[in-house]
């Protein structure tokens, strides 16, 4: 991050090229932008108040590849859902959680938190993507399987600052890690843990895996530089939306650095669509009062037209 006189003035890119600018917009995340503040160059900036909103969790993430048509292995396009609330908990959801969160690995299968997803098999009435081949005849799919796991578990195979290679992330190979033999050790527990759960609740697919790659929130933290590899970036609790001091912390509007402005889940919500509606509020709040009221009259005229057009086709 580039400032001239405590104004952002534009960015210093990895290869050293500087891009100069009149505003900058940062969406690599609350912390993340605060931590290039403090390692510019630049002379100081005011510190940031402490934020009381710590990071949000990371995933175990076990991506799968089977073999068999969706009809052969017994799954759709839902997404499963399972949250640790049974018997054996008293159907205390929030127990299971922390149970689930003071012993990972030991806890049996049904006090696993996870969500279950098929990506290839969304869209099963339509074609597989540059393919002639109806998604029913499709013999590959893939599978996700997504568990909240905190950055403690997986903090001591992360390699420190400087060790670890600075070129693309964009791909594989896999990264070095500290203790390699261990971390890959618990990878591999969790793969069978987790393709237990999977079969579980799918047993058609039990002989149907080609593989199992698992990733951890220390995969996160290096391909997506995710501060301590959150999932979702900042935690969503409900201080985070009411405290005063929290949200002039978190506004689009940097509060210390003048030109510098945030966007992106860490400063609306998390999710696809809330992170991708935070650059649009921040690029009308760049633009002032008088753009972003005719951006609303367009929107509103759009929906209106529309509104008229589906009258008229259910008329006719």
């Amino acid at each position: 991050m580039l400032l001239d006189g405590g104004r952002a003035c534009g960015v210093r890119l990895s290869n050293g090229d500087l891009i100069r600018a009149k505003r900058v917009v940062s969406a690599v995340g609350y912390r993340a932008t605060e931590a290039l503040l403090a390692s510019s160059d630049n002379p100081p900036v005011p510190p940031p108040m402490p934020l009381k909103t710590k990071q949000s969790a990371g995933f175990v993430m076990a991506n799968i590849a089977l073999n068999g048509t969706a009809r052969d292995l017994g799954i759709d396009d839902s997404t499963l859902w399972l949250q640790p609330a049974d018997e054996a908990n008293g159907f205390d959801a929030l127990a299971g959680e922390r149970a689930f969160f003071a012993d990972p690995l030991g806890v049996p299968l049904t006090q696993i938190p996870a969500g279950i997803t098929f990506p290839s098999v969304k869209g099963r009435d339509g074609y597989v993507p540059d393919r002639d081949v109806p998604q029913s005849e499709c013999v590959h799919h893939s599978c996700q399987i997504l568990v909240p796991a905190e950055w403690k578990w997986f903090e001591e195979y992360v390699p420190a600052k400087g060790d670890d290679d600075e070129s693309s992330r964009h791909a594989p190979p896999h990264v070095a890690r500290r203790k390699q033999e261990e971390y890959d050790r618990i990878k591999e527990r969790w793969s069978v843990r987790l393709l237990a759960l999977f079969h579980q609740h799918y047993p058609k697919t039990i002989g149907r895996v080609e593989f199992c790659d698992v990733s951890t929130p220390a995969t996160l933290a290096y391909y997506l530089r995710a501060v301590h590899g959150a999932g979702v970036g900042l935690d969503v609790t409900p201080g985070r939306f009411v405290d005063p001091e929290e949200l002039r912390e978190v506004d689009p509007r940097h509060p210390r650095v003048e030109g510098l402005w945030r966007a992106g889940q860490d400063h609306l919500m998390c999710g696809q669509v809330m992170a991708a509606a935070s650059g649009i509020i921040t690029a009308l709040r760049m633009r002032g009062t008088w753009d972003t009221t005719k951006f609303g009259v367009r929107t509103l005229r759009l929906l209106l037209e529309s509104s008229d057009g589906d009258a008229s086709i259910s008329r006719s």
